[in-house]
């Protein structure tokens, strides 16, 4: 059929409904509430304050990096991995987290799950070791100090003394000498 015309000769348009795509609505975040889980009082792992400290400024800048580092827990929802990073949301004031920055760790035997709370802190050895080559040539220094890498981890010297703090001079005689390893000291 033509389209019809008006009778200044122009096409009408015509009455069809345009489908319009519906409006994706946010998606709906099922929540778990902290209080809902439980540390493992015999967690292995602790933290020093010094890192306890970068761990929450890393949860504050990227609590979405959580998702790819949830908190594992069992069927009694005590925490099998990821004790340091449940205390430091509850100092943060956090009172729930996303489904997704928890995992299921349920159907592990009691084995698994031993070996899991060990294995989830990386034991040294197991965790591979950084490039220093590779970290020096794609991030700056501030970068890599504000993540939680310390001087001594960089291999950097400070050269430069605290005020009120004398210089080392070694060639002051020494009192002792350690017999095995020559170190000596007064």
């Amino acid at each position: 059929m033509p389209p019809k015309k008006n009778p200044a000769g122009k096409v009408k348009p015509s009455k069809v409904l345009i489908k319009k795509k519906p409006v994706q609505k946010a998606d709906h975040q099922e929540m778990v509430k902290l209080s809902s889980l439980k540390p493992n009082k015999q967690n292995p792992r602790s933290i020093r304050s010094e890192a306890f400290q970068v761990l929450k400024d890393s949860i504050k800048r990227d609590p979405e990096l959580l998702e790819f580092r949830p908190l594992v827990i069992d069927a009694e929802r005590m925490i099998l991995g990821g004790n340091q990073r449940f205390r430091a949301l509850k100092e943060l004031g956090v009172q729930e987290i996303p489904t997704r920055w928890v995992a299921d760790g349920s159907k592990l035997t009691e084995a698994q799950r031993r070996r899991f709370i060990l294995l989830d802190n990386s034991p040294k050895g197991m965790s591979g070791e950084f490039d220093y080559e590779i970290l020096a040539n794609e991030w700056e220094l501030d970068e890599l100090l504000g993540l939680g890498f310390s001087n001594v981890d960089l291999g950097i010297d400070i050269k430069d003394s605290p005020d009120g703090f004398k210089d080392v001079d070694e060639s002051l005689p020494t009192e002792h000498e350690c017999p095995k390893c020559g170190y000596k000291w007064s």
